[in-house]
C-alpha cells in the first residue's frame, strides 16, 4: 500500500513528530499525507536525511517550540509552522 503523493524536485517535505499522541506525520508542500506512523514509536528519537546523489540539496527548519495552539493550526491544514 502507497503513503502519500509522490514528490519532486523543489517540494517542501514537512514531518511533525507527536510525542503526546505517539504518531509520525508527513507533509508535501503544507499538505497532510496522513499518519505515517502511530503507537509504534520507542525513544529515543533522532532526527535524519538520507540523500541519494552527489547533487542532491536539503535544508533543515528544525522548531521545538511548536505548541498545542501552533499545532491545532497546522492539523487543520492552513500550512507548515
Amino acid at each position: 500500500m502507497a503513503y502519500g503523493k509522490p514528490f519532486i524536485k523543489g517540494d517542501i517535505i514537512g514531518v511533525l513528530l507527536d510525542l503526546e499522541e505517539n504518531k509520525l506525520e508527513f507533509f508535501v508542500n503544507d499538505e497532510p499525507q496522513g499518519v505515517a506512523y502511530k503507537d509504534s514509536i520507542i525513544g529515543p528519537v533522532y532526527p535524519a536525511v538520507s540523500l541519494y546523489t552527489s547533487n542532491d540539496k536539503v535544508s533543515i527548519n528544525y522548531n521545538a517550540k511548536r505548541t498545542k495552539e501552533t499545532l491545532t493550526w497546522l492539523k487543520r491544514g492552513s500550512g507548515m509552522v
